[in-house]
């Protein structure tokens, strides 16, 4: 059992894409991670956003079914869209 959580949970991590503002991810924008996901397959993407005040609007196309958007909590993410 202790092998098999632990494959599951390398499989979930390697799938994970990480967004900070401050730079410490793979993008500062949540819309870049979007788009730079691989198109639909059978497993799930997982965005993981990490604290800050993201100023975007967010689209997701219909080939992008397969992805997971995480905050790493409801109070530390905020997404909010404000025209300049």
């Amino acid at each position: 059992f202790i092998i098999l959580f632990f494959l599951y949970n390398q499989r979930i991590q390697a799938g994970t894409i990480k967004v900070a503002l401050d730079g410490s991810g793979d993008y500062t924008s949540i819309q870049d991670a979007i788009d730079h996901a691989p198109p639909s397959g059978n497993k799930y993407q997982t965005i993981l956003i990490k604290k800050g005040l993201y100023n975007e609007k967010i689209r997701i196309d219909s080939t992008r079914h397969h992805l997971q958007l995480k905050g790493v909590g409801k109070d530390l993410v905020i997404i909010q869209y404000t025209q300049a």
